[in-house]
């Protein structure tokens, strides 16, 4: 569980960088660069927490069947 605990973190990160970006009026290119960046790494983060969902939902759900 404190992978998942790090991965939220590191979303909130993101979230955080990403508001001050589009807070920005003119942002150059390296900013540009790193948001484009921060958005790859955002979509990583979100499957490998679907796929840790997913995979211990099939778990309980097999515990589950064990006990029936």
């Amino acid at each position: 569980m404190a992978c998942v605990e790090t991965l939220k973190a590191e979303l909130a990160a993101i979230d955080r960088q990403d508001r001050a970006y589009w807070q920005t009026e003119k942002p150059k290119r390296h900013e540009k660069f790193r948001y484009l960046v921060r958005q790859a790494r955002r979509r990583a983060i979100v499957a490998e927490l679907t796929a840790m969902m997913q995979k211990t939902e099939m778990l309980r759900s097999k515990s589950a069947e064990e006990k029936t």
